[in-house]
């Protein structure tokens, strides 16, 4: 089992996420900090998700329209810190974090859209092949609705697997390995794959497995270590609500496959376990002066590269690290940087260890960075002249994917670029209040040197778009929106416009289709909105008027809507609003 071990990937999660104790987290610590989190909600294809919903303890907020959020300094479990992530079209994501006290972190979180891998007849059953080389073989009726009343019609499977060999794993599956056996005991875990399961109707109804009733799963055992890989392993489900893996059941090895037999759905693991120690400690660049934040590290096993066989997190604000690592093992860790041209460019790599219990490793300071490096720094001002304390700056250079570089107490930023290819020469940098909702305007700079400081930016010029509508009567205003037109790519349905924005607490999203970008009246056919109840879009009755079209980037998309929306225990609810939103591409 010793050789095992070197070839699993490792439970460590370096950084932090935000969140709070739960009452029925079996392990919940007794020693409690103080942590406010930052980052940016991000698709598969590296673009920003706006109207994502964070929440960590008391504290919440809803991704602007660069993917941003950032919580208020919150009181959290140090070992034990909790954020979940919910998005309409997207598994909802949530995962546990080791944090430090009155720490900024600075987080990446990328969610998987919700992929339909296939369709049965709850009647007759069958089986769904799931990219990536899992299956699942439904029995015939096995599916019941989410009150258990029996279900005969379709069933579509979202489901998406998790290959352990990939590097983004460490970045978009739920959880952070730690797990419930058994026995009631906290464990730390390797996973050789992961599948997330949803069922609906066609009209979005959820559905579930029937009590009694189990579905088989099947995930493919990578061919690099099928001859090492058990004959039986555990079968472990996501719990999101206290952040673990518990025990549920065995699967067994036939051929290159893992099965097992499950009787609920939500993500499913399939895993060795492994005792465990903490690691912490701290990365800089050039000196002890300048935190390195918001940098990849990297912890496996010494025989392993990038990627399978490795655990993965992000520093935090000043640059520290924490996480559980495998005990008594030699390991290596391995510092990068994210780069648009090139993917993950490596700063630094050394062997360490092995460590039988708790470490601390001592100060990295990466003096010789083997890729180009632009730092970038500068500060955010209110319009008293204010040190803007929950804002950040985007900046992007050379047209560029933007960075996003967030303040500190100060309202000083600080990130570096690092490239692969040639430094760019030209950039431009907006700041944002996340708080008064402002902005500033924008600021064009010249790159002559590997260090730019942008200066002061004051942020003090008021977001002029909005979304407006009332939802059962209850009035909402949103500024900061997003908007673009695009010709359809099903056929025969002309362009289509889709608005977008968010505050702390609500968001909405609104698509429709027209022949050609013009005004005139049109149903809406793509709606979310933050509510307290989940409702089918095929069954409600929504109409936009289009007073103002964008035909030019740059140009405004105005108008208003209303209509009715039916949730799925029948119950029709109202809304109406108006919009002024710029048109982004």
């Amino acid at each position: 089992m010793q050789k095992l071990k070197w070839l699993l990937p490792l439970a460590l999660f370096i950084g932090v996420f935000f969140v709070a104790c739960h009452e029925d987290d079996p392990f919940q610590t007794s020693k409690m900090v103080d942590v406010a989190f930052t980052g940016r909600i991000i698709a598969e294809n590296g673009e920003p998700i706006a109207g994502a919903f964070v929440e960590a303890g008391d504290e919440s907020a809803i991704s602007d329209q660069n993917g941003v959020f950032r919580l208020k300094s919150n009181r959290m479990a140090a070992d034990h810190a909790i954020v979940s992530v919910h998005k309409s079209g997207y598994f909802d994501l949530s995962r546990a974090y080791i944090v430090q006290d009155k720490a900024v972190q600075t987080v990446s979180i990328q969610l998987l859209t919700k992929t339909l891998s296939g369709s049965v007849s709850a009647t007759a059953g069958g089986l769904v092949n799931v990219q990536g080389g899992a299956k699942l073989d439904f029995p015939a009726g096995a599916i019941t609705d989410e009150n258990g009343q029996a279900y005969s019609g379709t069933v579509n499977v979202f489901a998406r697997y998790l290959d352990p060999s990939k590097p983004e794993i460490a970045i978009n599956m739920p959880g952070n390995l730690t797990a419930i056996n058994a026995a009631g005991e906290l464990r730390s875990l390797a996973t050789f794959g992961m599948i997330g399961v949803e069922l609906a109707s066609p009209g979005g109804q959820k559905l579930k497995i029937a009590s009694g009733q189990q579905v088989e799963i099947r995930i493919p055992i990578d061919p690099g270590i099928v001859a090492a890989a058990p004959a039986e392993i555990p079968l472990w489900h996501y719990e999101a609500s206290i952040a673990y893996w518990k025990e549920e059941g065995l699967a067994q090895k036939v051929g290159n496959e893992y099965v097992g037999k499950v009787s609920h759905f939500s993500w499913w693991n399939y895993d060795a376990t492994y005792p465990s120690i903490l690691a912490s400690g701290k990365v800089y660049f050039n000196d002890l002066q300048h935190p390195a934040a918001d940098v990849q590290v990297w912890i496996g096993p010494e025989n392993q590269g990038i990627g399978w066989g490795c655990g993965h997190g992000a520093t935090d604000i000043d640059g520290s690290y924490s996480g559980a690592i495998p005990a008594d093992m030699p390991l290596k860790i391995t510092i990068l940087t994210w780069d648009p041209g090139c993917g993950m460019a490596t700063l630094y790599t050394a062997n360490i260890g092995p460590f039988s219990s708790d470490v601390i490793i001592p100060d990295i300071i990466i003096s010789n960075v083997t890729v180009q490096g632009l730092e970038l720094s500068g500060r955010l001002l209110d319009c008293n002249g204010n040190a803007v304390v929950n804002g950040y700056a985007k900046i992007t250079l050379a047209g560029l994917n933007p960075i996003v570089a967030y303040t500190n107490a100060n309202g000083e930023f600080q990130q570096l670029y690092t490239t692969c290819g040639a430094i760019p020469q030209t950039g431009e940098a907006i700041g944002y209040d996340m708080d008064n909702l402002t902005e500033s305007t924008v600021q064009n700079f010249a790159i002559n040197s590997g260090t730019v400081n942008l200066g002061d930016l004051t942020v003090c010029t008021a977001l002029s778009e909005y979304i407006q509508y009332t939802l059962d009567g209850e009035l909402t205003t949103l500024t900061g929106p997003s908007g673009w037109c695009l010709q359809d790519s099903f056929p025969n349905t002309g362009y289509l416009t889709s608005i977008g924005a968010q505050s702390n607490v609500k968001s909405i999203n609104i698509g429709f289709n027209s022949p050609a970008i013009q005004t005139g009246i049109f149903p809406i056919t793509q709606l979310s909105v933050t509510s307290n109840f989940d409702f089918s879009l095929q069954q409600s009755n929504l109409n936009t008027t289009v007073t103002g079209a964008a035909t030019n980037v740059g140009d405004f998309i105005i108008g208003t809507f209303d209509g009715t929306i039916l949730d799925f225990v029948g119950t029709s609810h109202t809304i109406s609003g108006s919009y002024r939103v710029k048109r982004d591409w």
